[in-house]
């Protein structure tokens, strides 16, 4: 249909917006949830993570990416699922899609690209219909989480003061410092 409206966009290559953020020593959300989460993950293939925040679900993905050892790689959709020619591109770590602020997640699509790639993380809202996907549900980064981030980045003496004035991801907190 685009190339219908613009042929000058047929063969088009657009910048999918990815972060890749690499593994930490330690999760920011509770251990056995992770581990629990990265189990699902590796028996379903894909995963859904559901909730308010878009922060938490991006923190929780990048979590579960390093209980398996690699980093996460985050691709923000804010209006249509990429292709699989453009997601198979991205080959080390794990691929997270940020569905979170669609409406509405495009089974039909969610359900091509699943099955032509490995395994994957599905950010989306708490209302977000999950289909036959695993999905569990995750909440806000909060204080506790925040001072497990930010130990792992200004040490034990910070990580308190830090984590009071900024709840933040890992992936925020590292651009941050």
């Amino acid at each position: 249909a685009a190339a219908h409206d613009d042929p000058s966009s047929l063969g088009a290559h657009r910048e999918l917006p990815i972060a890749t953020v690499p593994p930490a020593a330690e999760p920011a959300f509770d251990a056995d949830r992770v581990r629990q989460a990265a189990r699902l993950l590796e028996r379903r293939r894909v995963l859904v993570v559901r909730g308010p925040s878009r922060r938490g679900g991006r923190q929780m993905a990048c979590d579960i990416a390093s209980q398996l050892g690699c980093a996460a790689n985050i691709v923000t959709v804010d209006e249509e699922l990429p292709r699989l020619a453009e997601l198979s591109r991205l080959r080390d770590g794990l691929l997270v899609l940020d569905v979170h602020a669609l409406s509405a997640v495009p089974q039909a699509q969610l359900a091509k690209l699943a099955s032509g790639l490995g395994r994957m993380v599905v950010l989306v809202d708490e209302a977000a219909e999950t289909g036959d996907y695993a999905a569990i549900d995750v909440g806000p980064v909060s204080y506790p989480e925040a001072v497990r981030i930010w130990e792992q980045l200004v040490g034990d003496e910070r990580a308190e003061a830090m984590a009071a004035r900024f709840r933040v991801s890992v992936e925020e907190a590292r651009s941050a410092i």
